[in-house]
């Protein structure tokens, strides 16, 4: 499953919000792409991964949850989502 889900950020990130006229239901529009060493990166992966990016959205949602966590920060990092080298634009 980890596979999958960074995959399919990867493809949100590459590609943007899933289009259907863009990208066609099934696999082949991330077919060439590589997510995982070659021995699991099946078609049945690739099935979850397309899936997944079907149901993420534009990156502004992920900006609003960022601005909404930074009042969270007084509590310490272990109360909150570790984003590493994510950085929040400013508001």
């Amino acid at each position: 499953m980890t596979h999958a889900l960074l995959g399919s950020y990867a493809v949100q990130s590459d590609l943007g919000d899933y289009d259907v006229d863009e990208h066609e239901g099934g696999i082949a529009y991330i077919k060439d792409m590589q997510f995982a060493p070659q021995s699991i990166q099946t078609d049945e992966l690739l099935d979850k991964i397309a899936k997944l990016h079907v149901l993420h959205r534009s990156v502004v949602q992920f900006i609003d949850v960022c601005h909404q966590m930074a009042p969270l920060s007084a509590l310490g990092n272990k109360h909150t989502v570790c984003l590493h080298t994510v950085k929040c634009p400013p508001q």
